[in-house]
């Protein structure tokens, strides 16, 4: 993705605080309907967010974490993404994110109860979550 003249405001938080609040030139994370790319002077937005990538490019050079479910709001200057997990690719361990994996799929293949009941949907959620782990974990042992 090209640098476009100006920069963001990425604001990242989660339950525990402020994960991240830095410039950055652009970022992109997974929305339910897709991949999200903004860049500075995007139009205003509101939108549901999956676990996965966060990708942004800041003074430091191009960063990768991993992110849970949540919402990001969008401005011309500024993204707030409010999300319920939040890891750096550098502090993902890879034993760890795989174990976690195998028994975020053990407690949902477990569980007998519905589909849309809320244990359903925190244990979808894990596995999610596990998921994203791994894939950023994997990723940035490739860099």
């Amino acid at each position: 993705m090209r640098e476009t003249g100006g920069a963001l405001t990425l604001e990242v938080a989660t339950p525990a605080g402020l994960a991240v609040r830095t410039e950055a030139y652009w970022v992109q994370l997974p929305s339910v309907l897709g991949e999200l790319s903004v860049l500075p002077q995007h139009i205003p937005l509101l939108a549901a967010v999956n676990a996965g990538a966060l990708r942004y490019r800041s003074q430091d050079g191009d960063q990768l974490a991993a992110i849970g479910t949540g919402y990001v709001e969008v401005g011309p200057e500024i993204v707030r993404l409010l999300t319920d997990e939040f890891a750096k690719a550098d502090e993902i361990e890879l034993d760890r994110a795989q174990q976690q994996l195998v028994e975020a799929h053990e407690r949902l293949d477990a569980f007998d109860g519905p589909a849309e009941s809320q244990t359903h949907q925190e244990l979808a959620s894990a596995v999610a979550w596990a998921q994203a782990l791994v894939r950023i974990a994997n990723e940035q042992s490739e860099r």
